[in-house]
């Protein structure tokens, strides 16, 4: 039963167990991606059917811990809208993307390019011309959803919003960014926490 949950938490790049992530919202989705249906799939037609009769799972730390994927917590799936989403999932499925920091810098505020994006350690193919040719125009309904250009991939500012209220920020260098309302008596905008050898800047 446990290699079923995976496969359809792999299927439906859930970023945890399907009984905790799969709500009402998401069946909504599922229903209008191709190839995948509620029709001869005994588990998610359970889930749907837990869910319409109001019933609750209890949390279950083990689980949570044993499926979570590491990463966001700001999902693709949130910030994009349901249209765009429905339409290019076989091309999030095919690059494994779930989190918005996996096709963002690392400051959150860039789209990364579509070559860029194929040099990530995450994505899965890996012929970077075969998958430009498939992918490319796909990802372009992402950009235009989520970018204030597609020449500049600056991301939308109430997007770049959403995204930093949850998110933790880097810096170039990879170095995460505390904002001062995490650390208020640094008395600065950013905080920059990074190690060189053994002293501490």
């Amino acid at each position: 039963m446990e290699v079923r949950f995976i496969n359809i938490q792999q299927q439906l790049l859930l970023e945890n167990h399907p009984i905790y992530v799969i709500d009402e919202k998401l069946i909504h989705k599922i229903k209008q991606i191709k190839n995948i249906g509620f029709k001869f799939h005994f588990i998610l037609n359970n889930i749907k059917l837990l869910i319409e009769n109001n019933f609750k799972f209890a949390r279950n730390d083990n689980i949570m811990i044993k499926f979570n994927v590491e990463g966001g917590p700001t999902l693709i799936r949130d910030v994009v809208s349901n249209g765009v989403y429905i339409k290019n999932f076989k091309t999030l499925q095919d690059n494994n993307l779930i989190f918005v920091d996996q096709i963002t810098t690392l400051d959150k505020k860039y789209l990364l390019s579509i070559e860029e994006l194929e040099m990530k350690r995450f994505v899965k193919l890996l012929n970077t011309k075969r998958m430009s040719k498939k992918n490319g125009k796909l990802y372009e309904n992402i950009l235009a959803d989520l970018a204030v250009s597609r020449i500049s991939y600056r991301i939308k500012p109430n997007i770049v919003e959403q995204i930093l209220f949850v998110d933790e920020v880097y810096n170039l260098k990879g170095t995460i960014l505390l904002p001062t309302t995490v650390l208020p008596e640094k008395g600065a905008t950013v905080v920059s926490k990074m190690t060189r050898g053994v002293s501490q800047n």
